[in-house]
């Protein structure tokens, strides 16, 4: 089950879209992600370690986000705010697993 829940999907929806998701190595591994706007895509670094690549999912989801819900917001502004929620986010979903999968039931 472990090595199961380690492996990210090939995407995920965002709003009304599938983003994919891919894995691969950088040649600059002081880069964790990106996400392709675009493109409309993302990619995570494989060199990360499991905790770390559950970060940098989360935030390059939220950068996903940010590109349908506020397009006009500046680069800058965004990942100041990416950086403050991306952290905040993640320990409220692994904090709160009953109300994840009520919120998940359709």
């Amino acid at each position: 089950m472990k090595g199961r829940r380690s492996r990210l999907p090939r995407s995920v929806r965002i709003g009304f879209r599938d983003v994919p998701i891919a894995v691969r190595d950088f040649a600059d591994q002081a880069e964790y992600g990106c996400y392709h706007v675009h493109e409309d895509r993302i990619e995570i670094n494989a060199g990360l370690k499991a905790s770390m690549r559950s970060l940098v999912t989360v935030h390059e989801c939220l950068h996903a986000m940010f590109a349908t819900a506020m397009p006009a917001v500046d680069d800058q502004t965004e990942e100041v705010i990416v950086r403050a929620l991306t952290p905040q986010i993640l320990g409220w979903i692994r904090d709160n697993p009953r109300l994840m999968a009520l919120l998940a039931d359709r």
